[in-house]
């Protein structure tokens, strides 16, 4: 049987090997032939002590809710025009917040300047 080999060059100018299937397997070697002789050895040991079994497990008797379906729909007996208003008020929150944001980030501009100003001039002390 093959399997497909994970082979990776180290710091330590050595090789380390690990089968895919099995990444808790792993063998080292000098170069890349004593790293795949090795994984082969311990693959095999591995493969020799182990077997694959199938187990059976009951299906959930309770259905998990999903925490959001409580939401769905809860807006479908809204009227259409007082939807279109709810939608045109978002909107306009929205439009607002961008305003108060960008007079925001201009204030903390003029700040940063004043105070950059402030930084760059030279005090000479008083006599």
């Amino acid at each position: 049987m093959q399997y497909d080999i994970l082979l990776t060059k180290v710091a330590s100018n050595g090789y380390v090997a690990r089968p895919i299937q099995w990444p808790e397997v792993v063998a080292s070697g000098e170069d890349e032939a004593e790293a795949l002789a090795a994984i082969r050895k311990v693959l095999a040991e591995f493969l020799d002590n182990s077997r694959i079994v199938q187990i059976e497990l009951p299906t959930p008797t309770q259905s998990v809710e999903d925490p959001w379906l409580r939401f769905a729909g809860m807006w479908a007996d809204i009227p259409d025009d007082q939807w279109e208003r709810f939608q045109t008020a978002i909107t306009e929150a929205r439009q607002n917040y961008r305003l108060v944001f960008a007079a925001s980030i201009k204030q903390i501009g003029q700040v940063s300047e004043n105070l950059t100003d402030l930084a760059s001039r030279t005090y000479s002390p008083v006599s």
